[in-house]
C-alpha cells in the first residue's frame, strides 16, 4: 500500500464529505423527501448508496492517480479535486438553501467538470477513466431527475 496516496486520497474525500455532512440537516431531507417526486424517482435511502457508490469511485480514482504521479498539480489531480469540491458544495444549495433551481443550474457545470474529468482519465489511466464514466452514466440521469423534479415544484 502507498500510504502518502492513501493519505491523500482521505484527505480529498474527507473535504468533500464534510461539506456534504455540514450540509445535511434534517429539516433539509424531510424538504425534499416531500417534494412532488417525478415517476422515474428512486427512493430517498437509494441515494445514499448513490453516494457511497460515488466515494467509492473517486477514492480509488484518487489512490490511482497519488499512486502515479508524481504532481499534485497534474490536470486529473486537479479535475478531481474541483469535482470532488463541486460536489460537496452543490448540498449546500440543494439542502441549506433549498433550491432545487440553483442546485439544477450548479449541476451542469458539475457535469462539465466530470466529463473533462473522465476524458483526461483515459488518457492518464485507463482504469481510473472506466471507473469516472460509470459515475458520468449516473449524471445523465441526475441531470433529467433533477430538471423533472424542478418543473413538478416550480
Amino acid at each position: 500500500m502507498d500510504w502518502p496516496a492513501f493519505i491523500k486520497t482521505i484527505g480529498l474525500c474527507s473535504i468533500s464529505i464534510l461539506l456534504e455532512l455540514i450540509s445535511a440537516s434534517k429539516e433539509g431531507k424531510s424538504w425534499f423527501e416531500n417534494l412532488k417526486q417525478p415517476k422515474m424517482a428512486l427512493p430517498f435511502s437509494a441515494w445514499y448508496i448513490v453516494g457511497g457508490i460515488y466515494y467509492l469511485l473517486c477514492g480509488t480514482i484518487a489512490y490511482r492517480l497519488f499512486h502515479t504521479s508524481s504532481s499534485l498539480l497534474s490536470t486529473p489531480i486537479i479535475l478531481l479535486s474541483v469535482a470532488i469540491l463541486f460536489n460537496g458544495l452543490t448540498n449546500f444549495i440543494l439542502f441549506k438553501y433549498r433550491s432545487l433551481r440553483g442546485f439544477y443550474l450548479v449541476l451542469y457545470p458539475f457535469a462539465v467538470v466530470f466529463f473533462a474529468l473522465t476524458i483526461s482519465l483515459f488518457s492518464h489511466d485507463f482504469i481510473s477513466g472506466i471507473l469516472a464514466g460509470i459515475y458520468l452514466l449516473w449524471l445523465i440521469y441526475d441531470l433529467f431527475y433533477f430538471r423533472r423534479l424542478q418543473r413538478q415544484n416550480q
